[in-house]
């Protein structure tokens, strides 16, 4: 009787340390160059997965102003930025910045999964609250 209980501890040990070894190699290192869009994006990410959307906007609004001067090579790192701050707007239920700034996406980025996804979100807006946005658009 004695033998079946460490047996059944020896078994939840194996699967427990299975599972611990897997998750260490699903582990990824992050390695972004400082001063980059990937750098701030990343950082924003970060708040914005932890639903400080504040903070997350303030990043992506920083890798508007610094790299804005140079769309030719960051078009699509721009194009995300102003989505996801739009997303974030929408997130704090700040629909009208939100829908300013999908607006914005399709005006000046030609990224079409970032344009797709803007307009998506300006039907959905204009669905759920349609005299907020009669006139719009």
């Amino acid at each position: 009787m004695m033998h079946k209980g460490w047996i059944l501890l020896l078994v939840l040990g194996v699967f427990v340390g299975c599972s611990v070894f897997q998750r260490e190699e699903e582990i990824t290192t992050v390695n972004l160059k400082p001063g980059t869009p990937a750098y701030y994006d990343f950082i924003a990410q970060n708040y914005y997965q932890r639903r400080k959307y504040k903070q997350a906007i303030y990043y992506y609004n920083f890798i508007l102003e610094e790299f804005s001067d140079q769309p030719e090579q960051y078009g699509v790192e721009l194009a995300w930025a102003t989505y996801e701050i739009g997303f974030c707007y929408y997130k704090m239920k700040q629909y009208e910045l939100a829908y300013v700034q999908f607006e914005l996406v399709i005006a000046n980025y030609k990224d079409w999964a970032a344009v797709t996804l803007a307009r998506q979100r300006l039907r959905f807006l204009e669905t759920k609250f349609p005299k907020l946005f009669s006139t719009q658009s």
